[in-house]
């Protein structure tokens, strides 16, 4: 399985070494993939999800395949830190590798040294992160099966004191402009100058485990944490390294969010030492490459790989707690343990097999006389919390509370003669409570203490004899359910041909006469009410725009739809028009008096690329971008842009780099681009604009109060407050007024697993989108502290967010238009999944009237014909895999007059379906993905890697 692929931002994968390390060394070693995950190009042509992986037709350039390289070939490149373009030459070609040095860096790496990378690339780093996490896309965008490495000075700072290497998925995605249309790495030519072989080979397959990764979850990047754990572990896999700086660090202070805390003793300590104990303990190298190609990502893709794969984890040596503790938690706490005493003789469990001499050094609340007084402890996500008791009763208790919100997860391990440790059993109420006795006073318990969710822990332990009675607690809570599923799901179905919005082959005089989209790929939404007060969400699907009715406003029903020439984007409602941001279509003035029925009327001009539309205040504000990379905003009159034949915009601002954003408040304009950050703006008379402020913050979406605070959806959470100096300052004195001074300023943050990009304020509740997690809610009564409330994970990639009474309406990339009740904030219910994903790669038709299509993962799809090119979608059959291939026959065992079987290639084989049932009657596994099926006389011939020959008719 594969994860949908959806690209908004266009992250760059980079290593950053300060100084020599071996196998064990301790040196100061970074990947920079957290930040410049934030601070790099945005891809605004987003391409579709998951199913590159069988055949990858979204993904692979039109053009012909590049011809091959030749030792010599001088060739241009962009580079991304910084990002230019350069000319560099071809020195070393292998089976996997092409090895090309900047030209202006030449002389530091000669043929032999090229040669030397190629040769290990070959033998050791290209089969074995292969081995441990899957395969890169083949046979590539450039349809090369090699992969390009190209050495450089980057960063040009003449040094490898920083970045070491990255890998930019920009590459890979042919309609950015700064791409290289091929599976490509860069590597810093000074830190293979400075560094040892081996520091410099470990980092290069890092890089590539980051190309596999991204590749293997279908073109995004997991949560932070867990992306750069699975890098490292590659790492350590391939060459045994460990960056000990970094596993100390996150040793000495468990404490912090594994999810949240987005640190570097988090990313290449804590993610790695878990890896590795989940590979120790419970599953072995299948298990992580489970976790790999997981569609779920971060916490939820190690739940998933563990139920998947049962049999294998139920051979490992973790001992299970509680039956009431989900398997995550079980993981952690052990793992906890293992941590804080490694050491294997004592149990196999208690510590690392392949990792010694390494154990928790955090400073730890102490309790040595009973009963103590109750003592609170703030308790992270998934951190580590230990409580040592010492000078021990002969039976002790220790009773357990935290929040409402979450929940608690506690054991105890009784040393020196315990070696499995006792789960703590909790009521609904977060109370918990543990009984221990024949205790001996030299003896000591630890206490571990974890959550879902940010806790307050209160805690109190009490001694026998003569001990007060502790209160008891309630029935033990019920496993949480998953959140990994909405209650219920509504296919797409109902999609009409439209006439085709796509341009005649001149060359041969052939018109596209009509279209009919079989999936989308939801970027925006934007709630319209009509005049008699009904809710309709009209969301930007890449193909057209879409209509929603939230008649039910717990389950959407799409209404209507229309075409759009270029890829819908954005979208913004004002009365009955819809302003649609259509990438190179420009922006559309759609009339949406007629929701089943919508009609573009205008299209504005002005940007190759128009990838944002707000309106306010009589204004319509357009962002985008040229080809090469330059942009900014256009300003337009709203009533020209109703009434003038060709409106144009009367202002105009370029931005430093591609812009991201844009707001308003009062007579101020707020712009964010990727290069500058937030920008305030003020109109000038002259038709300019005088710039008043800028932070130096990435700002993919934002919302500013009254109060002169701005939330911002950053990669994280941050909150600016935008101090404004008075324009005539008090004093004893009169003085010409002068220019007010903004003075923003990043007050309060709240770091989230992936990358933050949309946000929707509603008292005083921020709904913050995450890209990798789905939708976090956040109460922000006190803009300085902003606490966490909850999240609901999703199962596509949140992009954006609209709100109607208690619902909040999620555009998810391919994973549809996600619906969650969040009438209580701290337990949000994800009740409702508009499934609209996929991607057409075969179709047959059985008569004049009906067609059969493999949509991917959109599984099989029916469209009943009533002319040639007239049709509707009248039935969607999910299936086990994606669905690449699809033939029809009729088998000599069916009925006289049935319609026959559809035999549908998938990624894990062949489903045989019953067409006039719609229903599947078996699948038939393969050990490689189907790419194509024959049929002939009572067989089916299938194309996996091998041919397999299937007999139908027995």
């Amino acid at each position: 399985m594969m994860r949908k692929l959806l690209v908004f931002l266009i992250p760059i994968f980079l290593v950053m070494c300060t100084q020599e390390r071996h196998a064990y060394g301790a040196d100061p070693w970074q990947c920079g993939t957290p930040l410049l995950i934030r601070d790099v190009n945005t891809g605004i042509n987003r391409l579709g999800q998951k199913d590159i992986k069988t055949g990858g037709a979204l993904l692979v350039d039109e053009h012909a395949p590049a011809a091959p390289v030749q030792l010599g070939q001088i060739d241009r490149f962009f580079i991304h830190i910084p990002e230019m373009e350069v000319k560099a030459t071809c020195v070393a070609i292998s089976e996997h590798l092409y090895v090309y040095i900047e030209n202006s860096v030449q002389h530091l790496l000669t043929d032999a040294e090229a040669a030397s990378i190629a040769r290990e690339f070959d033998a050791r780093i290209y089969p074995q992160v292969r081995k441990w996490i899957g395969s890169e896309f083949r046979p590539g965008l450039d349809r090369d099966n090699r992969i390009t490495l190209l050495m450089h000075d980057v960063g040009m700072n003449a040094s490898g004191r920083d970045y070491g290497g990255y890998f930019a998925p920009a590459d890979q995605l042919p309609t950015e402009h700064n791409s290289n249309r091929r599976e490509m790495l860069f590597m810093d030519i000074y830190q293979f100058r400075e560094r040892t072989r081996h520091t410099f080979y470990s980092s290069l397959a890092h890089e590539f485990a980051h190309l596999v990764n991204w590749f293997q979850n279908g073109g995004t990047t997991d949560q932070r944490w867990l992306e750069e754990g699975i890098a490292c572990f590659a790492e350590w896999a391939v060459y045994g390294n460990v960056h000990t700086i970094y596993v100390d660090g996150y040793l000495a202070a468990p404490e912090v969010s594994l999810t949240y805390a987005n640190t570097h003793n988090v990313y290449y300590g804590g993610a790695f030492l878990l890896l590795l104990y989940l590979y120790e303990q419970y599953g072995g190298a299948p298990l992580i490459r489970r976790i790999v190609e997981e569609d779920t990502l971060g916490q939820q893709a190690i739940e998933n790989a563990l139920a998947t794969m049962q049999s294998i984890a139920a051979r490992g040596t973790a001992p299970r707690l509680t039956v009431t503790t989900p398997q995550f938690a079980n993981v952690f706490l052990n793992w906890g343990f293992a941590n804080w005493l490694n050491n294997t003789t004592r149990a196999k469990h208690l510590g690392y097999q392949n990792l010694r001499n390494r154990k928790s050094t955090a400073t730890v609340q102490r309790v040595r006389t009973y009963p103590n007084s109750a003592d609170t402890l703030p308790v992270e996500m998934w951190g580590a919390h230990y409580i040592l008791f010492q000078n021990l009763p002969p039976t002790l208790e220790i009773a357990l509370s935290g929040n409402e919100v979450g929940n608690l997860y506690a054991a105890t391990l009784y040393l020196p003669l315990q070696t499995v440790p006792t789960g703590i059993e909790f009521d609904a109420q977060n109370n918990g409570k543990t009984r221990l006795e024949g205790l001996q006073r030299n003896g000591q318990i630890i206490l571990l203490v974890t959550a879902d969710a940010p806790q307050m822990l209160q805690y109190v332990a009490v001694g026998e004899p003569s001990a007060p009675e502790l209160p008891s607690i309630g029935e033990p809570r019920q496993p949480p359910q998953s959140r990994g599923e909405p209650q219920t799901v509504a296919f797409s179905l109902g999609n009409r041909t439209q006439p085709s919005a796509k341009k005649s082959n001149v060359s041969y005089i052939l018109e596209p006469m009509t279209q009919l989209h079989l999936a989308s790929n939801y970027h925006d939404v934007a709630l319209h009410l009509t005049e008699t007060g009904e809710p309709y969400l009209c969301a930007a699907s890449d193909w057209g725009m879409e209509m929603f009715a939230l008649t039910d406003a717990g389950k959407p029903a799409r209404v209507g739809e229309i075409a759009t020439p270029g890829k819908a984007q954005a979208v913004a409602v004002d009365a009955d028009t819809a302003y649609v941001a259509d990438g190179e279509g420009g922006v559309h003035l759609i009339a949406i008096n007629s929701p089943t029925a919508p009609k573009i009327v205008k299209t504005l001009g002005g940007f190759t690329n128009a990838h944002k539309v707000h309106i306010a205040d009589g204004k319509v504000y357009v962002l985008g971008f040229e080809h090469d990379g330059e942009g900014g905003l256009l300003v337009f009159n709203q009533p020209d842009t109703q009434n003038v034949p060709i409106p144009r915009a009367r202002r105009f601002f370029k931005t430093a780099g591609i812009p991201l954003h844009i707001s308003t408040a009062d007579d101020a304009i707020y712009l964010s681009d990727n290069r500058q950050g937030l920008r305030i703006l003020k109109p000038s008379p002259l038709g300019n604009f005088v710039t008043e402020g800028i932070v130096p913050l990435l700002a993919h979406d934002f919302v500013v109060t009254a109060t002169d605070t701005a939330f911002v959806a950053g990669g994280n959470f941050r909150v600016v407050d935008i101090q404004i100096q008075d324009e005539n300052p008090p004093g004893p004195a009169a003085r010409e007024p002068v220019p007010r001074v903004l003075q923003p300023e990043v007050v309060a943050s709240l770091d989230t697993p992936g990358l933050a990009t949309g946000i929707q304020l509603h008292n005083d509740t921020v709904y913050l989108t995450d890209r990798q997690a789905g939708l976090h809610l956040v109460d922000v009564r006190n803009p300085q502290q902003p606490q966490w409330i909850s999240s609901q994970p999703t199962f596509g990639n949140a992009n954006d967010v609209a709100l109607w009474n208690n619902f909040a309406y999620i555009a998810d990339g391919k994973g549809g238009i996600q619906t969650v009740d969040v009438s209580t904030p701290h337990a949000p219910k994800w009740t409702h999944r508009y499934a609209a994903d996929g991607t057409t790669y075969g179709l047959d038709v059985v008569s004049e009237r009906a067609v059969y299509i493999a949509n991917g993962t959109g599984g099989l799809k029916t469209i009943e014909l009533t002319t040639p090119h007239d049709g509707t979608v009248t039935q969607t059959l999910p299936l086990p895999a994606s669905a690449t291939t699809i033939r029809i026959a009729r088998l000599q065992s069916a009925p006289t007059g049935e319609l026959g079987h559809g035999f549908v290639a998938t990624e894990t084989g062949m489903s045989i379906v019953d067409l006039a049932s719609n229903t599947l009657v078996t699948h038939i596994p393969t050990a490689n993905p189907v790419m194509d099926i024959t049929l002939h006389e009572g067989y089916a011939y299938l194309c996996a890697d091998s041919v397999i020959v299937v007999e139908l008719d027995r």
